[in-house]
């Protein structure tokens, strides 16, 4: 299985909307401003120079396939009764969801599903989550996942938009789950990014290059 054939079965729509497209990727020689890591700075606008507003800005990760090998994400107690708090962390640490705290079952493996929402039930960016099992506030067990597809930005006032260092985590390894939540395999993050903009009267999508230290900065005309 090639890494094209499994990220579609993530977001399959996109790859055939990327590969129908015959439009260069947008503005990579406008601007390369150097940076630590990788950061992509964007601007929409109509074909009268007018800031499209309020875009949204969906991402996804282009993914090359490493395994087929998969990771427990089961917790097994070590005591009946034992208090297990499982968190959702994005990738600066930062708890972006509680899914359980509490007894652990008695007798039974913990193993609690993730509908990709935050505490206050929004869905969160694209990007690497890790998923921790604390007991007395040790960390048992941990796994990583990759989450893309989901909105990352929003065009401002003058049709701009930005996609952080944190939400491109290029070269890292972790497990892909399809929309219903069945494993695909283990990925690497590419150094290419799939930009859907969505917005009531349309939905258009660029590839767009990375480069690493480099901001990557560019203006889409959308007629």
């Amino acid at each position: 299985m090639n890494h094209t054939v499994a990220h579609m079965a993530g977001a399959g729509f996109l790859l055939l909307l990327a590969a129908g497209c015959n439009r260069p990727a947008p503005g990579l020689n406008d601007s390369e401003t150097a940076m630590n890591g990788y950061r992509i700075e964007g601007k929409l606008i109509d074909e009268f120079l007018r800031p499209l507003v309020g875009v949204q800005v969906l991402l996804y990760y282009d993914l090359s396939f490493i395994s087929a090998d998969s990771t427990s994400r089961a917790y097994t107690p070590s005591s009946q009764g034992e208090v297990v708090t499982i968190e959702v962390k994005d990738r600066a640490g930062q708890t972006v969801r509680t899914l359980f705290s509490g007894p652990a079952p008695q007798d039974s493996l913990v193993v609690v599903s993730w509908n990709e929402r935050d505490d206050n039930g929004d869905i969160v960016r694209s990007g690497l989550y890790t998923v921790t099992y604390t007991v007395a506030g040790v960390v048992r067990k941990s796994y990583r996942l990759i989450i893309d597809g989901n909105q990352n930005s929003v065009t401002d006032t003058e049709g701009r938009f930005v996609i952080p260092e944190s939400d491109l985590p290029v070269d890292e390894i972790a497990p892909y789950y399809d929309s219903s939540d069945a494993f695909v395999g283990e990925f690497q993050i590419r150094n290419e990014v799939f930009l859907r903009f969505v917005a009531p009267s349309f939905a258009r999508t660029f590839r767009v290059a990375l480069v690493k230290n480099k901001i990557t900065n560019f203006v889409v005309v959308l007629n």
